[in-house]
């Protein structure tokens, strides 16, 4: 169904695709996996056909819908599919299974996770045989996830996923796709069986590259051994002779002579022969780097960092979000926020750094309080800088922790004075983040900080935050991570927050 040969794909001097065969046959569930930058959405974009800028052969038989990260739904796609009945019921079936309950008059008031759930009920709904999914579970609730999830399990067609979401990944696909080096590696089952896979093929390595090592030192104690070897008989050369006539001791020195000329060449070829076993090394295993970050320089005195009381809150001609809340974060508390999209998880950020204002009711912050917030729109850093530039804010050190940082999450240095505008979006969201590890705040909030990040990364993310003693607040709809990183749930729902039991989220 999908036929990919000799793919060779260059975008400036970084090479994405070197040579990449592959076939992918109907009704495979496919994983794409690897980290930002690697080239996963560049061939989802070959396959759907928007990025023709490369060697090679890439044929499709089947018509392909592309769910892209950013879908953008406008009102001419809507009004196609409302003035055509049949699709137009297929799609508020869709919707409602998914409990969308978003306004279709208006786009711009709908959450990110309302428009995703649009985006894929539009694509499903066109009935095809491919489906391209990049990202699908960003900004995505529970619910939401666990009907796409079903949908991808019933659907007859061919599915190629763009994935971070390890769950995700265990319940839909049955291949692996690993993009590292500009090769795709190949690996049957879900995401378990590739971990499980690639341990095994790491320890192979390690014990492979242990076994060189030993090789080598063997050989080059072997290669000093016959150098001195043959220093000594070259040196002997010229101490043949004793009492012999002068005819008789030249005879004995050309024959010496000859002999040495002899071992030297065995001794040549000898060593040749175990240097050129020096060449056939195998790689060395890749090791975890590196990322430095800073814990808070002023702590929280207060005991408590927020605290709510009696809070109500309502968009102007919106509908009420919260009613009569009460809610507290202590000092040094790990909080994850979870819930519905549109229930108003966004907005409670809003009111704790005093972005929007309660309709009624109390917000009292520590005073000693300083917050540092990443929203999940990664459109908020200024495009028109570069990383160099936004690494001049602050000293020597902070220059050269901000650069090494950004290396060591994989960031090209080429890509250090490009626009941040023209940077990808896992690109933009590393950045965000070492923004944050690098603040010196007490009170971190994180609003879906895993969209877009690799699993090495978001790996890394939670080693930061679980040495950090400071208080944290983090929205996201990736239950692990709440669980991996949080000490204390919360539920918003109907208006009200409600705590919940860490082992009782699914």
């Amino acid at each position: 169904m999908i036929y990919l040969s000799k793919i060779h794909k260059e975008f400036g001097d970084k090479i994405i695709f070197q040579n990449v065969d592959l076939n992918i046959f109907k009704g495979q569930k496919v994983g794409i996996i690897g980290d930002n930058g690697v080239g996963k959405t560049t061939l989802l974009n070959i396959i759907a056909g928007a990025d023709k800028n490369y060697s090679g052969v890439c044929k499709v038989c089947g018509n392909v819908e592309y769910l892209k990260q950013s879908s953008f739904t406008n009102f001419e796609t809507l009004i196609e599919v409302m003035c055509d009945k049949d699709k137009c019921t297929a799609l508020f079936c869709e919707l409602k299974k998914m409990q969308f309950d978003g306004d279709l008059g208006d786009l711009e008031t709908l959450s990110c996770g309302e428009k995703t759930k649009l985006a894929f009920a539009l694509s499903y709904i066109n009935n095809p045989q491919i489906l391209l999914l990049d990202e699908p579970t960003n900004h995505i609730d529970l619910l939401g996830r666990q009907v796409i999830t079903q949908l991808i399990k019933d659907f007859g067609g061919t599915v190629i996923v763009v994935s971070h979401d390890i769950d995700f990944l265990n319940n839909t696909v049955n291949r692996i796709l690993e993009i590292e080096d500009a090769k795709i590696n190949d690996f049957v089952g879900n995401y378990d069986c590739y971990l499980e896979e690639k341990r095994k093929q790491h320890l192979a390595q390690e014990r492979e590259y242990e076994a060189h090592n030993k090789k080598v030192k063997e050989i080059q104690e072997n290669i000093e051994f016959i150098k001195r070897f043959a220093y000594i008989a070259e040196k002997n050369v010229g101490n043949q002779g004793g009492s012999k006539s002068d005819a008789r001791l030249m005879t004995t020195k050309s024959k010496a002579m000859v002999h040495a000329k002899k071992l030297n060449k065995t001794v040549a070829s000898r060593i040749s022969k175990l240097e050129q076993k020096l060449d056939n090394a195998p790689p060395k295993p890749k090791e975890d780097k590196e990322i430095k970050y800073k814990l808070q320089f002023d702590p929280l005195l207060a005991k408590t960092a927020i605290k709510f009381e009696g809070i109500s809150f309502n968009y102007k001609g919106g509908k009420e979000i919260f009613k009569n809340v009460d809610f507290e974060i202590s000092s040094g508390d790990k909080v994850g926020i979870i819930g519905d999209n549109g229930v108003g998880k966004s907005t409670l950020v809003k009111l704790i750094i005093g972005k929007e204002n309660c309709t009624s009711g109390i917000i009292r912050r520590a005073g000693s309080l300083k917050i540092s917030n990443m929203e999940q729109d990664i459109y908020d850093l200024d495009g028109d800088k570069t990383i160099n530039d936004l690494s001049l804010g602050g000293d020597s050190e902070y220059r050269r922790v901000y650069i090494t940082n950004l290396i060591n999450m994989n960031i090209d240095k080429s890509r250090f004075d490009t626009s941040i505008k023209n940077l990808s979006m896992g690109e933009r969201m590393r950045i965000k983040l070492n923004n944050i590890i690098l603040s010196d705040a007490n009170f971190i909030i994180l609003d879906e900080p895993t969209n877009h990040l690799d699993i090495a990364n978001k790996n890394f993310m939670q080693k930061v935050l679980s040495n950090f003693v400071g208080t944290v607040l983090i929205i996201s709809h990736d239950i692990n991570f709440i669980k991996s990183t949080c000490d204390k749930v919360y539920r918003i729902e109907n208006g009200q927050i409600h705590s919940q039991k860490l082992d009782k989220i699914t």
